[in-house]
């Protein structure tokens, strides 16, 4: 479907569907509240900016349930906006996109939100530093099942640290803090 001309949408819920390839919508198409559950999508396309879509307005962006195997490269730590909640459980998540590039354009560039949630990414295996090395703006992160077994040193060493309120760590294989 081509939602381009949808510049507003407030609701787009395309949960429960066979979804598997996406249309990079750019940053002109925001929405409030983005749904995608339940399909199988197994990653973001982004247009010749970096957007998938625009953040301006978004409250919820859930993707629970997917096949996404990389967090996309999709949101800026730098972004004026702040998400209120962002939810990528049950999916097959091991690394963030662009976490090991060097070419700035590829690079990770973190996200500004209230709630991330990775929840049952079992394979994730470490805390993702990459929050860190981009000074993300995380509030409430939950990661429990992820089958996390290292948290590296640094995680939690960087400027917007301290709006960190909550971290959920439970049902993992950590051994040491």
């Amino acid at each position: 479907a081509d939602f381009a001309n949808f510049k507003k949408l407030g609701l787009l819920d395309l949960s429960y569907n066979k979804i598997s390839k996406l249309n990079a919508l750019g940053e002109d198409v925001s929405f409030v509240q983005l749904y995608l559950d339940n399909n199988m999508i197994e990653s973001f396309p982004v247009d010749e900016y970096g957007y998938f879509c625009g953040y301006d307005d978004m409250e919820n962006f859930s993707v629970k349930y997917n096949k996404l195997t990389k967090f996309p490269n999709i949101f800026s730590a730098n972004s004026l906006y702040t998400i209120k909640s962002v939810d990528f459980t049950g999916n097959d998540i091991r690394s963030f996109e662009g976490e090991n590039e060097t070419d700035e354009n590829k690079k990770f560039k973190g996200i500004k939100v209230e709630t991330l949630t990775l929840s049952q990414n079992y394979n994730l295996g470490k805390y993702p530093i990459a929050l860190a090395k981009t000074n993300s703006l995380v509030s409430y992160i939950i990661l429990r099942a992820c089958g996390l077994t290292e948290v590296p040193s640094g995680s939690f060493t960087y400027r917007n640290s301290v709006d960190l309120v909550s971290l959920d760590l439970s049902y993992n294989k950590l051994t040491k803090l």
